[in-house]
């Protein structure tokens, strides 16, 4: 896991650092999609499975128990 077992990177040109400290204080985020994609070309394998949500601004994030 590349910063724990429920991380999560944002890609996002527009989100304030300030705002997104707020919501998502354990998460990273990103400015542009080459930056992120280069984090995870070099920590992941060939073979490993991620998500992606386009369009992430309207998603729900939600935590199951």
């Amino acid at each position: 896991m590349l910063n724990g077992p429920r991380s999560l990177f944002v890609q996002s040109e527009h989100f304030t650092v300030s705002e997104f400290v707020k919501r998502h204080p354990k998460d990273v985020l990103f400015r542009d999609w080459a930056s992120l994609m280069a984090l995870l070309s070099d920590k992941l394998s060939a073979h490993a499975t991620v998500a992606v949500f386009p369009f992430g601004g309207i998603q729900v994030l939600a935590e199951t128990r």
